[in-house]
């Protein structure tokens, strides 16, 4: 007694205290992050607090009156607290229901069995049950459960103590049997012996239990929280990465652009200007001498008309290779088929096209367009004028590796010597070759001519 207040009261008051503020700090911590192991854990602090609760007020029941309600509680609330401690115990342990199959079974039963001993425990104490000693080896039983259950658990929580979390809860798992341990022996066999009670080494085991089981809980929101740091690092860096490559691909686009668009100002200054120059000097010289030389007039005029169309042929093929849209007319297909209706028909040539969707799909490279439709084009243009063909055949088709174009005809042919200089072939080969590809044309006199061009795809890609 100290001051006339018994050691087991103040221990008892003091630890309902510690109780009651862990109670409410980790209540709220789960309404905040609604994380199961928070819930089981709260759950088993408010029995906890309410078994603390009432012995601190035990002592003004009067023994008499309330006998029947004051023993009952005695023995529901602690038992109803250690059903929670179970629970708790063996979701923080995440047991498995194959590889601790037996731990798992204890754990399942537990509620049965302390249930069933309340109700056993309640029936004797309302039929005044007289003999004692029977009542209090029946009172060893459940308590004699649950420290071989615990130990058990403690067994476990053992061999898996490789992070401090399972530290934690093994050290609370281990405080709790020990201080129970003891509780249970002075109850039993030293009643009043000692200065403190077996009521005050339970509440060591539970101010002990909690404060271990707390800390396990804290590291575990820490640990929670530094994964979502690490998680949301891992998210900025590889957003700070996407938008690098996005700034990448937007880099390559502009300069792919700046590029098209030097190459289209080589193209106009050395396709276009040369002959818009040439038209310009040629005007001149046709205006000083129409009045006294009409013939040689016509024929510069004539020249001047040929250089207008050679121009606004050169700028159709370049507005249409940079810019083609889904219309027939627009299509690589419908331009060819426009060059047979030009080149082809007027000299009652029959040409047959076979254009390979897919490939014209892949021809997105404006100067492979550009280069391709020129092929073509001087290749129709022999054809009607040399050739004396009856039949041709145009066809654009893709393999694994190449772009190909073939153009057919069942002419007269070439002679042998003509094959390498004449009829507009080394411009056709210069395409071809600038495109990284090889350039065939076979001939023979009176059989026909094959002009065949194998592009590689990734000439033909941007």
């Amino acid at each position: 007694m100290l001051n006339g207040i018994s050691i087991d009261f103040s221990v008892t008051l003091l630890v309902t205290g510690a109780v009651l503020m862990v109670s409410i700090y980790h209540t709220v911590l789960y309404i905040q992050r609604r994380s199961r192991l928070l819930a089981l854990y709260s759950i088993y602090l408010w029995p906890t607090f309410l078994y603390c609760f009432f012995r601190v007020i035990s002592p003004v029941i009067d023994p008499k009156e309330n006998s029947f309600v004051r023993i009952n509680l005695d023995e529901i609330l602690p038992m109803v607290s250690f059903i929670m401690y179970i629970r708790f115990m063996a979701f923080a342990m995440s047991l498995d229901r194959i590889k601790d199959k037996y731990s798992f079974l204890f754990v399942r039963i537990t509620p049965y069995v302390i249930l069933g001993y309340l109700v056993i425990n309640s029936t004797l104490l309302h039929s005044n049950y007289e003999n004692i000693e029977l009542y209090g080896l029946l009172r060893m039983v459940p308590r004699l459960y649950l420290l071989l259950l615990g130990s058990l658990l403690l067994i476990i929580v053992l061999q898996r103590r490789k992070t401090p979390f399972f530290r934690y809860i093994g050290a609370g798992a281990a405080s709790m049997l020990l201080f129970g341990l003891i509780s249970f022996l002075i109850n039993v066999f030293f009643p009043g012996t000692f200065m403190m009670g077996a009521i005050s080494w339970l509440m060591f085991g539970y101010f002990t239990d909690i404060i271990f089981f707390s800390a396990a809980i804290g590291y575990q929101i820490r640990k929670e929280y530094e994964e979502k740091e690490k998680s949301l690092q891992w998210i900025i860096q590889k957003d700070a990465e996407i938008k690098e490559k996005e700034l990448d691909k937007m880099r390559a686009i502009i300069e792919t652009r700046e590029k098209e668009r030097d190459r289209i100002a080589q193209d106009l200054h050395d396709e276009v200007g040369a002959t818009l120059s040439s038209i310009h000097i040629f005007s001149s010289v046709a205006s000083k001498i129409m009045a006294r030389d009409p013939q040689r007039t016509l024929e510069i005029l004539q020249h001047i008309n040929q250089s207008t169309f050679k121009v606004m042929e050169t700028m159709s093929d370049l507005v249409w290779a940079i810019h083609t849209n889904n219309a027939r007319e627009a299509s690589l297909e419908g331009k060819l088929k426009n060059y047979g209706y030009e080149f082809l028909t007027p000299v009652n040539i029959n040409c047959v096209y076979q254009i390979d969707k897919e490939a014209e799909k892949r021809l997105v490279n404006i100067e492979a367009k550009k280069d391709i439709l020129r092929i073509a084009r001087e290749a129709m243009n022999n054809m009607a004028k040399y050739s004396e063909a009856t039949n041709a055949l145009v066809k654009l088709s893709l393999s694994e590796e190449f772009l190909q174009l073939l153009i057919t005809d069942n002419g007269k042919g070439f002679y042998h010597q003509e094959i390498s200089s004449g009829h507009g072939l080394s411009n056709m080969k210069k395409r071809t070759e600038t495109l990284g590809g090889l350039f065939s044309v076979k001939s023979t006199e009176g059989c026909g001519t094959a002009i065949q061009c194998n592009i590689p795809i990734t000439s033909i890609s941007e």
